[in-house]
């Protein structure tokens, strides 16, 4: 195996410069030089670099295939009193140890950069590659795809190439989960999935290379594999699926493809519960948004349909709130940055700050300048001073709800920092923090003054909800109104320096709190708190004293629900479809089924009696066993027409020719007639043969096994 091994790496070696190029280039071109671009490092190192990892795997798989499988160039490698599976393992080391090389020294020198780098220009670090190690490694599983690819005996090449669909599924669904996962079991998960994955592309390659390969007769046994039938029915499902998706989701609408139709919660001035339909259009490149809405009904009974809304009708201000863990940006690896707001401050000098969490301390950048300050709970430092104190589960509250329109207001001058101990508020001009509240914090979300209404903070503290008043730190200058005109038209909101008092509270359960997500409140005092759980919202209603007035829940609309009902449905496989409503069923999903289930269900049901139909004639075409073409058709129904294209890719057709006794068409590596039973006539004996029979056993010449 060590010659075998060396003669293959020295092949790869060869090449291996030019994808070490490559591989140079994109990382150059992944690698942060601006701060705007460190907030998503590590997607753009793994869209950049993984496409050249991909192209170095399917690279150095070919090249370890493509001129092995002309039939002078075979012969000299298998020669080798070596099993065909052991050179099958030494060119697969071989490969990796060559795409290693590939990949090595520009990570190495990309991971000093970046250490180089941070933390006084930018907040990098070698850390942030660890997501692409990861995932260059998943990535490698192209390189026995492409062994696989070679070897098959596909003449088409729709089907040859169903190995390479096969692993570019397993690397598309894994990058995107790489930057996201956030805990250990989501990880480990990933981790299972991505090694049965592996292993199945793996021993489906060696068992090509090592049978199939050598053309072996349809009926004998080596000429079939699970984890090579396995492989090609998965791919095979996914390749009709994409297609299938795609060629639907492109087909011409006589509607405006870009309206976008959503439905929320709303409270009205006079107090009442509403749901509010908005539908979005960009005609022209011009926003247009379309309102209507209904009342929801308390008293069990059905809400009307959506109308145009009452020209009076008022939405009360609401508030969606910021939570202090860190949960979606916490990861399963150590990152070492997390991103926690930007503002612009009120002091030129720190104008346009974006702050990253970095070991319990806030790192303050500016564009061009670097890092320009650490901030903790004691105070603002300047880099390279001693610092004390560290906070837990940071997060800036950097915008808020206008009250005068659905849309967000960026807050700026001294931002304001949410924490698990409390709510702080920057002071840049004097390099000050101050504590505005010294206790445990879940949540947090402000409310901008209107005319008739102060200021508002709502602080989720261990039990209940606290609303504080906003009032400025100057008793001299009152805060500027939310419902401005320059605030609506900039979508800014200068936040000064302000103190808090404590006018309200709402003492609500454990399971309530934690599930609030948005306050509504009237000028009057009425307020609305909607929760959120899986297909409803309940909510409540509280009158200006504080009494509960209602305590309901509803079931919001689904987004966009027409395409639920539509032609997209039928492009799916049936199993997925219904899969999805027997979790909802099971679970108690509330949420009302799209208008065209009936419609949904008949559809699912041809496409299954299609799909059936169709995979019977193929297994039928194939001569497969009664209990394979059961199986088959069984599968067929469930996954759609890609278990027929799965047929076509691992039964291929068999080679036959003219029977002499009933003129039928019979496979040549079978004994007997498919459809008279017949045998093969015996070959006519010239006198000059030698059998087996005739021959001692000490004559006969037996393989010895490998």
């Amino acid at each position: 195996m060590n010659a075998i091994f060396r003669k293959e790496l020295r092949d790869i070696l060869r090449w291996s410069p030019m994808g070490m190029l490559l591989l140079s280039a994109l990382f150059w071109h992944a690698t942060p030089r601006q701060l705007h671009n460190v907030t998503t490092i590590e997607s753009s190192y793994v869209m950049t670099v993984g496409i050249g990892c991909c192209v170095i795997a399917v690279a150095l798989g070919l090249l370890q295939s493509v001129l092995d499988a002309r039939t002078d160039a075979r012969g000299y490698l298998l020669h080798r009193p070596l099993p065909t599976s052991t050179i099958f393992w030494a060119k697969l080391l071989a490969g990796f140890v060559g795409y290693l090389a590939c990949l090595i020294p520009p990570l190495l020198c990309t991971v000093a950069y970046l250490q180089w780098k941070g933390i006084e220009q930018l907040p990098t670090s070698g850390l942030q590659l660890i997501p692409l190690v990861f995932l260059s490694l998943i990535i490698f599983i192209f390189h026995p795809a492409a062994i696989w690819m070679v070897h098959r005996d596909a003449r088409w090449i729709g089907t040859r190439t169903l190995p390479m669909a096969l692993a570019a599924t397993g690397v598309l669904a894994a990058a995107p989960i790489l930057t996201e996962v956030s805990t250990a079991r989501s990880a480990l998960m990933l981790g299972v999935v991505t090694t049965l994955h592996c292993v199945v592309i793996v021993l489906a390659a060696r068992h090509v290379f090592v049978h199939q390969s050598f053309s072996p007769p349809y009926s004998s046994p080596e000429s079939m594999s699970r984890s090579r039938g396995i492989g090609l029915f998965v791919a095979s499902v996914v390749v009709v699926t994409t297609l299938s998706v795609t060629a639907v989701s492109m087909r011409p609408t006589s509607g405006p493809r870009s309206a976008i139709t959503t439905y929320r919660f709303a409270l009205s001035t006079d107090g009442e519960p509403w749901e509010i339909a908005e539908t979005y259009q960009y005609p022209n490149y011009t926003e247009k948004t379309t309102r209507l809405g209904r009342p929801i009904r308390t008293d069990g009974q059905s809400n009307q349909a959506f109308a145009s809304l009452p020209p009076s009708w008022q939405e009360a201000p609401r508030q969606q709130f910021i939570n202090t863990s860190l949960g979606g940006f916490k990861k399963f690896y150590p990152k070492p940055f997390h991103y926690v707001a930007q503002f612009n401050t009120s002091d030129v000098q720190y104008d346009y700050l974006t702050l990253y969490e970095h070991e319990g301390r806030l790192l303050a950048y500016q564009a061009g300048r670097g890092l320009t300050a650490v901030i903790t709970p004691d105070g603002i430092f300047v880099p390279g001073q001693s610092t004390t104190g560290t906070f837990h589960n940071v997060q800036g509250i950097a915008s808020t709800l206008s009250p005068k329109k659905n849309v967000w207001i960026h807050l700026t001058g001294a931002p304001l920092l949410i924490d698990s101990s409390g709510i702080y508020q920057l002071d840049f001009e004097t390099r000050q923090i101050h504590q505005l509240i010294d206790r445990t914090t879940k949540r947090a979300t402000v409310a901008l003054p209107t005319e008739n209404q102060n200021g508002h903070l709502f602080v989720i503290h261990d039990d209940r909800l606290i609303r504080y008043d906003i009032h400025s730190a100057d008793p001299d200058k009152n805060l500027t109104r939310g419902d401005d005109d320059v605030v609506t038209k900039t979508n800014t909101y200068l936040l000064p320096l302000v103190s808090l008092e404590s006018t309200k509270e709402w003492n609500l359960s454990g399971d309530r709190l934690d599930k609030l997500t948005e306050l509504a409140q009237t000028q009057q005092g009425v307020s609305a708190l909607a929760y959120a759980e899986f297909g409803q919202t309940p909510f409540q209603i509280f009158a200006a004293d504080n009494s509960l007035k209602v305590d309901a829940t509803y079931v919001p609309t689904p987004t966009d629900r027409g395409h639920l009902a539509g032609i997209e449905m039928l492009s799916v496989p049936p199993m997925v479809v219904a899969a999805t409503f027997l979790v909802g069923y099971l679970w108690s999903m509330p949420t009302s089924p799209p208008g065209g289930i009936l419609w949904i269900a008949i559809g699912m049901m041809v496409v299954s009696i299609v799909s059936a139909g169709l995979t019977y004639w193929l297994a039928s075409r194939r001569r497969l066993s009664p209990r394979a073409k059961t199986l088959w058709t069984l599968l067929a129904a469930a996954a759609g027409l890609g278990a027929a294209l799965a047929i076509i890719a691992i039964y291929g057709r068999r080679v036959c020719q003219t029977c002499d006794k009933c003129d039928s068409m019979r496979p040549i590596d079978e004994d007997l007639c498919w459809s008279c039973g017949a045998a093969w006539d015996a070959p006519e004996r010239e006198g000059i043969e030698l059998f087996s029979d005739n021959l001692s056993a000490s004559t006969q010449w037996e393989e010895s096994p490998a």
